[in-house]
């Protein structure tokens, strides 16, 4: 995940993400959050079909809004501009890769297809 934002080291785990199956997972911790900018942006495999809005935890008694978009942008939306950002416990679904069942040619079949028949 590329970031303007700055990690906060320390005992906290930079941030990251996470595709398994259909589901892209968050992590980290960020703080310097320029809200002129977007905080990062992450890869297309990992990108929702549409805006996504987060509330995440911030400071002790503080939180942040975030809004994950379609082109994989993440951005400040509301809270405590001086406050750092976890990301830990977001995920999301994401859209499947398109795929198509294989035409096969003449005297080619599924392996599936003959387990499905017996």
């Amino acid at each position: 995940m590329s970031t303007p934002a700055v990690p906060l080291y320390g005992p906290y785990a930079v941030p990251t993400y996470n595709r398994i199956g259909s589901l892209c997972y968050l992590s980290g911790v960020i703080n310097s959050i320029n809200v002129t900018e977007a905080i990062g942006k992450l890869p297309k495999e990992c990108s929702p079909s549409e805006r996504l809005i987060f509330n995440s935890f911030a400071k002790a008694d503080a939180t942040v809004r975030f809004d994950v978009f379609a082109n994989g942008n993440l951005s400040f939306a509301a809270g405590d501009k001086s406050s750092w950002l976890s990301f830990d416990s977001i995920k999301f679904i994401v859209p499947q890769v398109n795929t198509a069942k294989l035409t096969l040619s003449s005297g080619w079949t599924s392996k599936l297809n003959k387990i499905k028949n017996k």
